[in-house]
């Protein structure tokens, strides 16, 4: 026959298995160590979920955000297989990190039934159009796009506002060298190659 424990005892079992929630200080550690160390290693192991079992066609960026509110609730929670022991924050953004392709893997399970019918829906919709309308099927310009004339105007007035030198200082002193040159470009202090 089993050990055989006293109520008292087992609720401290019970109690004990479920961990506690870590205090607003340790939180924020955690969450600074986990933006460090656990999303670099999250998002590869999205990306490798995705690229092997849907060749690229579920987004790591949705999976990702599955991972930290799955861990944003276990760590609310208290719960396994993270915080379940008391760790402190350092052990649990370690663990985080030791455990990222499981959570990528559970990312695309939660994902993929949303996922395969949306591709199913897209696929009976496109099958639905004759070739013309297919041809002409486009998707919507970026914002950015939309913006481009309102940028243009902006730099024009600026260019006639502002000396040649100034513009130039101005280029030269841009923080990113790698960018330096696109802003002389576009200010007109130098020119395009």
């Amino acid at each position: 026959m089993g050990k055989t424990f006293p109520a008292a005892q087992t609720v401290d079992l019970i109690q004990g298995s479920l961990g506690r929630a870590l205090n607003d200080a340790e939180q924020d550690l955690f969450w600074r160590l986990y933006a460090q160390t656990c999303v670099p290693q999250l998002e590869r192991a999205c990306r490798s979920f995705s690229r092997a079992l849907t060749d690229n066609t579920m987004a790591p960026e949705d999976m990702l955000a599955w991972i930290d509110d799955r861990v944003w609730r276990m760590l609310k929670e208290a719960g396994w297989p993270i915080f379940h022991d008391q760790p402190t924050a350092q052990e649990a953004a370690a663990r985080v990190a030791a455990k990222a392709r499981l959570l990528g893997r559970w990312a695309y399970m939660a994902q993929s039934r949303k996922h395969w019918r949306y591709l199913s829906r897209q696929q009976r919709y496109m099958t639905g159009l004759s070739r013309t309308e297919r041809l002409a099927a486009t998707s919507s310009a970026p914002a950015d796009f939309e913006r481009q004339e309102e940028v243009q105007q902006d730099l024009a007035r600026l260019r006639e506002k502002v000396s040649a030198r100034t513009r130039a200082n101005l280029a030269a002193s841009w923080p990113e060298r790698a960018d330096a040159h696109r802003v002389a470009v576009a200010l007109g202090a130098t020119s395009a190659k």
